[in-house]
């Protein structure tokens, strides 16, 4: 589900057991990233089918990207391995008006 970045912080700040993963690249991510977020390259699909793996399917899992195309990409894999709380930021990080690290 897409939601603005008003209903996914608030959806992340709700969530008992959330996640936030930035699926842009290593060096996209450290260029500046949303707080407390984990780091998947959707790129790098077998290492990204491999981490989502690990996480617990009844997590609420927070998905964003640099403008919201391979973050929504991202979260049809992730449903479709099981999760069924996945949410996609819209406009990415290039609109985020909150703290970035």
């Amino acid at each position: 589900m897409n939601l603005n970045q008003e209903k996914w912080l608030s959806s992340i700040n709700s969530s008992e057991n959330s996640l936030i993963i930035d699926v842009r690249t290593q060096d996209e991510f450290n260029d500046g990233h949303i707080e407390n977020s984990l780091n998947f390259n959707i790129y790098d699909a077998v290492k990204f089918i491999e981490e989502i793996s690990k996480l617990d399917k009844q997590a609420t899992v927070h998905v964003y990207c640099k403008s919201g195309v391979r973050s929504l990409q991202a979260c049809e894999i992730i449903k479709g391995m099981g999760f069924s709380k996945v949410f996609n930021l819209i406009g990415g990080i290039t609109e985020w008006k909150n703290k970035i690290v």
